[in-house]
């Protein structure tokens, strides 16, 4: 019994490990283009600012809103990671003991 449950065990850590990595992965590179697309925006910011004229200030009200939203976005993902690898270890530690 022991071993059947521990080979089960270890099938659903390995699935979810693999796909945990693979959304990882995802938003890492998610985080790192909007990262660079936010430098670029800053960098254009003063040319923005000549072409559009007073229309640039709803522009620049608009990306900051998206920027703090995603800021909040990222914080409770990050908060939930920390969750999840928290509980996994816990798991590990008491299916050890069976």
């Amino acid at each position: 019994m022991h071993g059947a449950l521990r080979q089960t065990y270890n099938q659903a850590r390995r699935f979810v490990t693999h796909h945990y990595r693979q959304g990882a992965r995802f938003l890492s590179g998610l985080d790192r283009g909007l990262g660079t697309a936010y430098k670029i925006y800053r960098s254009l910011s003063p040319a923005l600012d000549h072409a559009l004229g007073d229309k640039a200030q709803g522009l620049h009200s608009s990306v900051s809103t998206l920027a703090q939203n995603y800021g909040n976005v990222r914080g409770k993902v990050q908060q939930a990671d920390s969750m999840a690898r928290s509980l996994a270890s816990s798991v590990h530690k008491e299916v050890r003991k069976i």
